[in-house]
């Protein structure tokens, strides 16, 4: 983590989902039209030129998004899928407490008229929050309430941070950790499972993103250089599991599945083709077990 920056994950995230909102993009799904706001500059500045340029001079416009397309489609899918289940957990369900673990640049709490009635939890590395800060400075969220949370996990308990930010462990609570579980070691991601198991009140939800051995269907000579491309950007893969490890991950800490899903049925839910890019990523919709294990 570079001083006072976000994580270049954090920056390829919201960069995509920039791309997704672009004029010409398939039914902008799971796009941020607010990605522009708190990208760094000149990202942020490649997506303000390419929202702007007219249909005669779209030609670049569409090479920037053929491009990117394979990974942004899958950001993007990934990005709705989660949306719904926000909306339907605020709207139906009434859940006005929402926590995002890793949150990075994410603008959900500026962009979801769901979130209007629920207070929202940022929850990040302090070099990420204060960058962010800077970057949504002055502008209002949805959110009734939107509180940044910095945490440094090598010295710091997320609870003590949470419940000092005014978090109510006795409200149900939306956990959202998306993206984030592929790059910690599984004991990690136990202790934060634990974690959000007790600081979670009867008719919480929590949804998480996990990834598959191997992330990206490629062939088996291609897989290091995959790998070696993620250390050498500082982030290396180290939590992708099985689904009957993470499910037993999950039930060991508390935590039953109701839904489970990918990429195909993402785009079906859509109405849109499946990404080409095939990314072993998937989603689950977990709820606190009536007794913690």
């Amino acid at each position: 983590m570079r001083a006072d920056q976000p994580s270049l994950t954090a920056i390829a995230v919201s960069f995509f989902r920039g791309i997704a909102a672009l004029p010409g993009a398939r039914r902008d799904v799971g796009g941020d039209p607010l990605a522009h706001e708190v990208l760094p500059g000149s990202l942020a500045a490649l997506l303000r030129v390419a929202a702007r340029v007219g249909p005669e001079r779209a030609r670049g416009r569409r090479a920037l998004q053929a491009l990117l397309a394979p990974l942004a489609r899958h950001i993007s899918l990934r990005t709705a899928a989660i949306d719904a289940i926000v909306e339907r957990a605020c709207t139906h369900d009434k859940v006005a407490q929402v926590v995002l673990l890793g949150a990075g640049l994410d603008m959900r709490a500026w962009r979801l008229q769901a979130l209007q009635a629920a207070s929202v939890w940022e929850v990040d590395h302090p070099a990420t929050q204060r960058f962010k800060a800077r970057k949504v400075e002055g502008r209002s969220p949805l959110a009734s309430a939107l509180r940044f949370v910095a945490v440094d996990f090598e010295r710091e308990r997320l609870e003590d941070k949470l419940l000092a930010a005014g978090f109510d462990p006795h409200q149900p609570t939306l956990w959202l950790w998306e993206g984030v579980t592929p790059y910690l070691h599984p004991d990690a991601t136990r202790a934060t499972l634990g974690t959000l198991r007790r600081l979670s009140a009867p008719a919480s939800r929590a949804i998480i993103s996990y990834a598959l051995p191997g992330l990206v269907d490629l062939p088996p000579v291609l897989r290091p250089l995959l790998h070696g491309a993620f250390h050498l950007l500082g982030e290396p893969l180290r939590g992708a599991l099985p689904q009957g490890a993470f499910f037993a991950l999950l039930g060991d800490e508390g935590w039953r599945v109701e839904e489970e899903h990918g990429a195909r049925t993402w785009a079906g839910r859509a109405g849109v083709p499946p990404p080409t890019l095939c990314v072993q990523e998937r989603l689950v919709l977990v709820t606190p077990m009536l007794e913690a294990p």
